[in-house]
């Protein structure tokens, strides 16, 4: 007679098992099947402290209600030891010696990162909405045997450390720590014809380390490797998405955007090819859902990277060494305008908000720098024009639209946010640099005001990017007529709204 649970293969795999001895994925996949392993016992009766603690931040709204069950351990003293003691006090988490896993060893007790891993839901999902925080609550609690589960939560948890620099854990783990506890574990896993979703994920996420720890053809690697998994899955052919149920679909086809549009951003900021096409279609969602404006905000955003193709990405990497004709330059700037169309201003989520309004600004600037180069510019300032003093307005607009919107918001999307924030103050001090002989002085003073009040924001947001810093300090001092660094706080709190050069707003 069948059996009630799946047999320890399957478990492991996490894919339904019949319960047959041997059962047919076993039979399928030539796996060992056996029923060794001994399920893991249900939850206390009795609410414990930890329950009571869970439910108590959930009613304050500090944690999803869908992890309420799961009784998470928030409080380091009722963690105990950070790091496993001895290599020989704790078992090997193993599998049948015929399976296509591995074994491995952690190191680190997952149950400490839990904070890490909330960090991550209330801060960064809007960032990487890639995540099933549910199925990885419920792991942590109830799964050690899956090492590449194992590895994608050291991932996240290095990521999310690196990209908000969170100090280490009082036990000394920190995301350098965590990174290469997620690559030992991953190298240890290796590569399976039987590819999932992981096998996109940890390297994405270690990707997102690299990144933020300047060591940019790690990172690149990294992202490639993900970017190659999409394939392997045939994530690009619409046909791949026919027998999936709707709500695995249209995950996939979010995590297909999620990438092809961080692959473009990636590509348009370091000069390096794009592989991902515009092939399957976005994913879908209800207006009348809870999180609808969650998923207008991504979809918004997919619609920007969307709206270039290959040729407009690949003539960006090199501006310098590419012939632009008159009519490329046309469609580009086209395209920007219909960019700009997409409205933001309402979404709820300020985090999401700023990436969509910053990307816009930042490639109105870098239209700006192929058109002041290549021409043609307008010579007035009619609707839809860009004109040599046009960074100036990209500044204010940008400015005006993310008064109220707090300094965190831009730091949660890391390096690449503060890169973008950079362009487009090197436009602006380029228009100061080039053209302070052809303007009244008065506007080169708002200008330069505008340009101190800028700088000083971006310099003031906690992103560990001196690279990216160095590249911009001398000409922002240039334009500022200031022979010392850059000034690194602005103002307490937001200013006021920045006016133009006529006063208005």
């Amino acid at each position: 007679m069948p059996r009630k649970r799946a047999c320890d293969c399957c478990n492991v795999r996490k894919v339904k098992c019949d319960g047959g001895l041997p059962c047919k994925p076993c039979l399928k996949a030539t796996l060992e099947c056996s029923y060794l392993k001994i399920p893991l016992r249900s939850g206390p009766k009795q609410l414990r402290s930890t329950t009571l603690q869970a439910i108590k931040l959930s009613q304050d709204g500090e944690l999803p209600s869908s992890i309420l069950a799961l009784s998470p351990l928030l409080s380091e003293r009722q963690m105990g030891p950070v790091l496993f003691s001895s290599s020989n006090s704790h078992p090997l988490h193993t599998v049948p010696a015929t399976s296509t896993f591995q074994t491995f060893e952690p190191r680190i007790r997952l149950e400490a990162l839990k904070p890490y891993i909330h960090i991550y839901w209330k801060r960064l999902y809007s960032v990487w909405p890639i995540i099933d925080l549910t199925d990885m609550y419920t792991k942590i609690d109830y799964d050690y045997q899956d090492g590449q589960f194992y590895s994608l939560i050291c991932a996240v948890c290095a990521a999310t450390m690196a990209q908000l620099n969170l100090p280490p854990l009082p036990d000394g783990i920190s995301s350098e720590l965590l990174a290469q506890e997620s690559t030992r574990v991953k190298a240890i896993v290796g590569y399976t014809e039987e590819a999932n979703v992981n096998d996109i994920l940890v390297p994405f996420f270690l990707h997102v380390y690299y990144m933020n720890v300047r060591r940019d053809k790690t990172s690149f690697l990294y992202l490639r490797e993900a970017i190659a998994t999409v394939h392997v899955l045939r994530l690009h052919l619409e046909e791949t998405y026919a027998e999936m149920p709707y709500v695995e679909e249209q995950k996939m086809r979010m995590l297909y955007y999620f990438l092809l549009v961080t692959e473009r951003g990636n590509a348009m900021q370091h000069e390096l090819p794009v592989t991902l096409e515009d092939t399957i279609k976005p994913p879908s969602f209800d207006l009348n859902a809870v999180d609808a404006d969650f998923f207008l905000g991504f979809i918004n955003l997919v619609k920007i990277f969307r709206s270039l193709d290959r040729t407009m990405l690949d003539k960006w990497k090199r501006p310098e060494a590419v012939i632009y004709s008159r009519e490329f330059l046309r469609i580009q700037h086209l395209r920007v305008d219909e960019i700009m169309k997409i409205n933001s201003l309402e979404l709820g989520n300020d985090t999401q908000k700023v990436d969509i309004l910053v990307t816009q600004r930042w490639m109105q600037a870098l239209t700006w720098q192929l058109l002041v180069v290549h021409g043609p510019l307008a010579e007035d300032s009619s609707p839809n024009t860009m004109t040599l003093t046009f960074p100036a307005d990209i500044v204010r607009n940008l400015l005006n639209s993310t008064i109220n919107i707090a300094p965190q918001n831009f730091e949660a999307h890391g390096p690449g946010m503060k890169a973008k924030l950079l362009e487009i103050s090197g436009a602006l001090a380029d228009i100061i640099i080039l053209l302070p002989n052809q303007q009244n002085l008065s506007l080169v003073s708002y200008w330069q005001s505008l340009l101190h009040h800028f700088s000083g924001f971006i310099f003031s947001l906690n992103s560990s990017d001196p690279v990216i810093k160095d590249k911009f300090t001398g000409k922002l001092s240039i334009a500022l007529n200031l022979f010392r660094s850059i000034p690194r706080v602005i103002e307490e709190n937001k200013p006021e709204a920045v006016c133009d050069e006529d006063g208005r707003e």
